[in-house]
């Protein structure tokens, strides 16, 4: 479990299941009241890297819960909670380099999606339906989203 602050909420990025046929598991955020934010269906892969193959997690998907997309109203405004997938993939980056996959983390896009990981620090591969982390990005990006954190903190 990796567990980060956004807004008001302690994001714990958790392991929620794991299907040991497949390899496939989940991840999931969990707000400070242990509501689901996020989840993500990852599994543990070879990664092709500039010809090369590397140990890494593939994020297969990634969704907000729809509590996190439908704005909500509160006593004092409307809002709507933010940060929670972003944690989501902090939590897999960091989870990568801990399992001694140097960072190493490829996410399988949706079109619509790309523009959201690319602006975290993916890049692009030559299939237009990936997205990677290297080893040589991931200390890169965790060290911009602390620095985007205290700058402006997550709602």
């Amino acid at each position: 479990m990796f567990g980060t602050k956004f807004g008001d909420c302690v994001a714990k990025v958790e392991e929620l299941a794991f299907s040991a046929a497949n390899n496939s598991s989940y991840r999931g955020v969990l707000d400070d009241s242990g509501r689901l934010q996020a989840a993500a269906i990852v599994s543990i892969e070879q990664i092709e890297i500039e010809n090369e193959l590397r140990q890494g997690i593939i994020i297969e998907s990634l969704t907000n819960s729809p509590w996190n997309v439908i704005e909500q109203l509160t006593q004092d405004n409307i809002y709507k909670r933010k940060g929670s997938a972003t944690a989501l993939i902090e939590g897999i980056i960091r989870e990568s380099q801990s399992r001694g996959f140097s960072g190493t983390v490829k996410a399988l896009t949706l079109t619509r999606a790309k523009e959201f990981y690319i602006n975290i620090g993916f890049t692009e591969t030559d299939y237009s339906s990936e997205l990677i982390v290297t080893e040589q990005t991931a200390n890169t990006i965790l060290l911009d989203l602390e620095q985007r954190r205290q700058q402006q903190p997550f709602d």
